[in-house]
């Protein structure tokens, strides 16, 4: 019975390590994304409040 296992175990583990780095990756996605946006939220933030005291020489 185990030797009609292994195949099975194989390929599930395949899935598994498969299922493993796409949410590993999912996960790295998600931080940069959330990393940028509140990046450029605050560089927008930043621009609009130094925008105000910010004296153009013509």
């Amino acid at each position: 019975m185990q030797d009609t296992d292994k195949p099975v175990f194989a390929s599930t583990s395949l899935g598994r390590r498969f299922v493993r780095l796409a949410s590993r990756l999912l996960a790295i996605g998600m931080v940069v994304l959330a990393i940028v946006l509140v990046a450029s939220t605050l560089g927008s933030v930043h621009d609009t409040a130094t925008s105000w005291h910010v004296i153009v020489p013509r």
